[in-house]
């Protein structure tokens, strides 16, 4: 599952926000098609930083110059958490 979330700044123009690639968990046999195609939406989008959302896994994944960032679904609800 792949999306791009859109947010409005301060003046009229829209920003793309962090791409974030979703997967239960990365293994060897799905680790190239999740990476590989969130590479190339980075590309796309220009972007170099961006994160895969996993069950319960942590990785930094380095591509060139670009970041990927392999984070607990659990870590990455509570660090953006707004409710608070």
């Amino acid at each position: 599952m792949t999306f791009v979330l859109k947010y409005a700044i301060y003046s009229l123009q829209s920003e793309i926000a962090p791409r974030f690639q979703v997967c239960i968990k990365l293994d060897e046999d799905n680790t190239g098609r999740e990476v590989d195609g969130l590479a190339e939406a980075m590309d796309f989008f220009s972007l170099t930083k961006a994160t895969i959302i996993s069950r319960d896994q942590s990785d930094i994944i380095r591509i060139g110059k670009k970041i990927i960032d392999v984070v607990p679904f659990y870590n990455w609800v509570t660090a953006n958490d707004q409710t608070n």
